[in-house]
């Protein structure tokens, strides 16, 4: 049976990393084409000095080097991912072992939004962008808080599927 629940843990953990990789591909991409989009307007054409389309020449420029590097850190990211998921997951079985739901939910807040604030003063030089910064910024925001929570809910559940077993 353990081996059964170690199997399905880590099928689980492969799905969420999927998941998010597709929907913040979804995003990424929704961006740059709106970007694209906007850099082909008249407004762009006429105004080539414009410090809006002069960042969104980088922003398209940050899209497409994204797109070329992804094969080549993307094991990193989502190794990263993975390490989230585990950890998170981890923690919220070893606290509802020790405490309450308060408690639980407490030190996972406190927990989850330094590990956010780690992240974000890692990556703040990719939201510089005055137009695409802020859109790329919640995309980042959006899928990692996505990972912490749908983590915890994998602990939750193997939380009880272990209390249940015994």
């Amino acid at each position: 049976m353990f081996i059964i629940l170690i199997v399905l843990t880590m099928f689980t953990i492969l799905g969420i990393q999927c998941f998010l990789r597709f929907f913040v591909d979804i995003l990424n991409r929704f961006i740059k084409s709106n970007c694209e989009i906007y850099l082909e307007s008249d407004f762009c054409k006429v105004n080539l000095e414009n410090k809006a389309c002069i960042d969104l020449v980088d922003a398209v420029g940050t899209f497409d080097l994204i797109e070329k590097t992804k094969t080549k850190i993307g094991l990193i990211t989502n190794m990263i991912g993975i390490i989230e998921v585990i950890l998170f997951a981890g923690l919220t079985i070893v606290l509802l072992f020790k405490g309450d739901w308060f408690t639980t939910l407490q030190t996972l807040g406190a927990f989850s939004g330094g590990w956010i604030a780690l992240k974000i003063v890692g990556n703040y030089k990719h939201w510089e962008s005055a137009v695409a910064g802020r859109a790329s910024f919640y995309v980042f925001f959006a899928g990692s808080l996505l990972n912490i929570f749908l983590s915890i809910v994998v602990g939750v559940g193997l939380f009880y599927i272990i209390t249940h077993l015994k």
